[in-house]
């Protein structure tokens, strides 16, 4: 009876999900044996016909699925690989990309990627791979065909994956890149982007988020950093202000939009930036926020002239107006070039060949990404790569000229 179905027959409500599967399986077996005179085989990995049970409010709705037995949001690149405690749904995370407008046409980044979630689905988005042409097998509604409708379903199918296939690119049209610091999950994330078949798309890099340095500034930056729920909460609050850190440093360089997921406030506040938007997500029993943080550089400080106010230094003002005009260019604004004590040639600014190495350890990650971009060298790695970078092309010291002999 219905009652005893909602109750389990014992006067409780059901709240066991495989008592309440058994059940459903059961019935369905029963009633096909008294039909057809013979009971069908279940199978658990891949059904031909999987049925969907959902009850709420003493009211139960019995579902036949199109898509397969597998959730929707699994797209077939973690099948029989290893998961990461912590990782990320996959539907979450294409929703959270295309929340922040992501559609691969400009450089993304993930300074703390985790398992990598986010950075495969960007690639899927980038590439414009539909989120089943990974799975397997085709949907079931393939084989519930019969007879002379079965060619036609099948014709069907192989006409949908021929299309979905015809649109992917091959390539990302802008880069894509992650860094990490716990190697375990890194290794994560590389095994999923290759299964994914995205593994040469993304720019993996290992280390600390304080000493990762892009090769490309970023547009975008969406990450899920430690927020606590199924990852340990301990060295959270390091995390974000190491990321609020980095964000100031990297994400205002190329006036990049960050979004970052978080399920605690106390956490959030350690970034010490303010958000322009905050957006409710309901995840797995968990109330998340996607933050959105708008990244722009420093404003120039005020230059007052001379005998206005408070006197205002040669050198002061030289600075402040040089930030003034890289503020005034319209594509990816250059940070000031550092100052260094050294002799200028006319017209020109102190060469990195000029530089000792203690005063190039000195530096800051910037100001070194500065020296760099002007010699037209590469710009990812550490600061310690930076630095033997610069002295790769130092020149070796002139000789002393010869005396003439007599």
């Amino acid at each position: 009876s219905r009652k005893d179905f909602f109750e389990g027959g014992g006067g409780e409500p059901l709240t066991h999900t495989h008592f309440s599967a058994l059940t459903v399986k059961n019935a369905a077996c029963d009633a096909l044996r008294e039909e057809r005179g013979w009971r069908p085989s279940v199978d658990r990995a891949e059904p031909d016909v999987p049925l969907h049970l959902h009850v709420h409010r003493g009211e139960a709705r019995l579902y036949r699925v199109l898509s397969g037995a597998g959730s929707l949001h699994r797209r077939g690149y973690r099948s029989g690989e290893a998961v990461h405690k912590a990782a990320m749904k996959e539907s979450l995370a294409a929703a959270m990309l295309l929340h922040a407008g992501y559609d691969g046409t400009s450089p993304l980044c993930d300074p703390m990627c985790g398992s990598g979630t986010l950075l495969v689905e960007a690639a899927l988005i980038a590439t414009r791979t539909a989120p089943g042409l990974l799975r397997a097998s085709p949907p079931p509604l393939v084989k519930w065909g019969g007879g002379r409708h079965a060619a036609a379903w099948e014709e069907a199918w192989e006409e949908a994956v021929a299309e979905a296939r015809a649109v992917r690119r091959d390539a990302a049209p802008a880069p894509i890149m992650a860094n990490e610091v716990h190697p375990g999950a890194l290794a994560l994330a590389r095994r999923s982007a290759a299964a994914a078949g995205v593994e040469a798309l993304i720019d993996f890099s290992h280390g600390c988020c304080s000493e990762y340095v892009p090769p490309h500034a970023p547009s975008l930056v969406v990450s899920n950093p430690p927020w606590g729920g199924r990852l340990d909460a301990d060295g959270a609050a390091d995390s974000w202000a190491v990321l609020g850190e980095w964000l100031k440093r990297e994400g205002r360089e190329g006036r990049a939009a960050a979004h970052l997921l978080s399920g605690s406030r106390e956490l959030t506040r350690h970034l010490r930036l303010r958000a322009s938007s905050r957006t409710p997500v309901e995840q797995a029993g968990d109330s998340l926020r996607i933050l959105r943080y708008d990244l722009a550089p420093r404003p120039a400080p005020e230059v007052r002239a001379e005998g206005e106010g408070r006197g205002v230094s040669g050198q002061t003002r030289a600075a402040a107006e040089a930030a003034r005009s890289t503020e005034a260019t319209p594509s990816r604004p250059a940070q000031q070039s550092p100052q260094i004590e050294q002799p200028e040639q006319p017209g020109e600014g102190v060469p990195s060949e000029q530089l000792p190495s203690q005063q190039l350890a000195a530096l800051k990650v910037p100001e070194l990404k500065e020296l760099l971009r002007a010699r037209s060298l590469p710009l990812g790695g550490v600061k310690a790569d930076l630095i033997a970078r610069l002295q790769q092309r130092q020149p070796q010291q002139p000789q002393q000229p010869q005396q003439p002999q007599q």
